[in-house]
């Protein structure tokens, strides 16, 4: 088996009014933490968003069970704002030389259990350097695990990425050592929070990863899945899995339990898959009227990486492009008749087929 890991977390919930608090996002913007002067020949002239996954920077989760996911949106001006804190921490003359410096990735994902005092975090940044009559340079960073903790803030954490990869570039133009674009650069670590983003943006991106591993479909009606290997599965907490043409999304990536994989039912601009969910006395879901226990129905918009609860009017809100199917396919109280989910994954076959 070659199972296809895949990216951006990403990963966040809609607009339909019986699940209003998941539409809720943090707003990111650039922090003023670091200090530091770095003597330079050059200075940033442009900041280019060149990012092919642009929806949000991230997803926060929240909650005992992390059954709160939230996007994390850019504010206005922000890159704008990091231009200006970037060149804040070079100190060149006026005959130093504009360089562009191009985003091609950007993705913050977070963890954080009320057990837990700092949470886990993860942090990608990918940066390509263009400075007039020399090579293009790439440097990406990765920063996870004890490189930072949740407790931080989203803002320091992020400016932090492009102060190292600054410092980086930096170093290599005193060097004078540039290098070939092949040579990518990072820091990295093991820690769960990585695989669980890298994954999903590894997702979004197509890639295919070698993972050795075979599946095994736990008793009862759901199609969950774990891996066979006990040890293996508990070590390893990717976002997704893909055995031959199946894919299979970890239960923590959306409302579910974090130990086994589910069968996605229906793949493409939506993934569509069934489970019974499960949630806190306390839990956000509980207080919109979805009570822990129901088989619902999830889908997951791979533009957002947003994981929702399939409701009457998340589907209204799906079929909007679409008058024709909205007036074939009738749903009413999706959430207390879960027998309309097989109809809810011939709607989303369909809608895939037209995206």
């Amino acid at each position: 088996m070659k199972p296809r890991l895949l990216p951006i977390f990403v990963l966040l919930l809609t607009g339909c009014t019986a699940l209003q608090a998941q539409v809720e996002f943090r707003v990111i913007g650039a922090a003023q933490r670091i200090d530091k002067i770095m003597e330079s020949d050059f200075y940033i002239a442009e900041i280019q968003d060149e990012r092919n996954f642009t929806a949000n920077l991230g997803i926060v989760n929240r909650g005992a069970d992390c059954d709160i996911k939230r996007p994390l949106i850019a504010e206005s001006e922000f890159f704008s704002n990091l231009k200006s804190r970037m060149n804040g921490w070079l100190m060149h003359d006026a005959e130093a030389v504009p360089v562009v410096l191009r985003v091609k990735q950007l993705y913050l994902w977070e963890d954080l259990r009320r057990e837990l005092e700092d949470g886990e975090g993860y942090i990608r940044l990918h940066l390509l350097f263009d400075a007039p009559g020399k090579p293009t340079q790439e440097v990406a960073v990765t920063l996870s695990g004890d490189q930072l903790t949740v407790a931080k803030g989203h803002s320091p954490r992020m400016e932090d990425a492009f102060f190292r990869c600054l410092q980086y570039y930096q170093e290599r133009w005193e060097n004078q050592d540039f290098r070939e674009m092949s040579q990518t650069e990072a820091w990295a670590s093991d820690s769960r929070g990585l695989q669980t983003a890298s994954n999903f943006l590894d997702l979004k991106q197509g890639r295919t990863n070698a993972f050795p591993g075979k599946l095994k479909r736990l008793m009862g009606r759901l199609e969950r899945y774990r891996l066979r290997n006990r040890d293996q599965h508990e070590r390893h907490n990717f976002y997704a899995l893909k055995d031959g043409n199946e894919l299979f999304i970890r239960g923590n990536a959306y409302p579910g339990g974090a130990h086994y994989y589910t069968r996605v039912l229906e793949k493409g601009r939506y993934l569509f898959l069934v489970d019974r969910v499960h949630f806190p006395i306390k839990s956000t879901f509980v207080d919109a009227g979805i009570p822990s226990g129901k088989t619902v129905g999830i889908l997951i918009d791979m533009q957002t990486g947003m994981p929702q609860i399939v409701t009457d009017e998340l589907i209204a809100e799906v079929l909007k492009p679409y008058p024709d199917l909205k007036k074939q396919y009738l749903f009413q109280n999706i959430l207390d008749y879960p027998v309309q989910l097989d109809r809810v994954r011939k709607v989303i076959a369909e809608v895939n087929s037209r995206s």
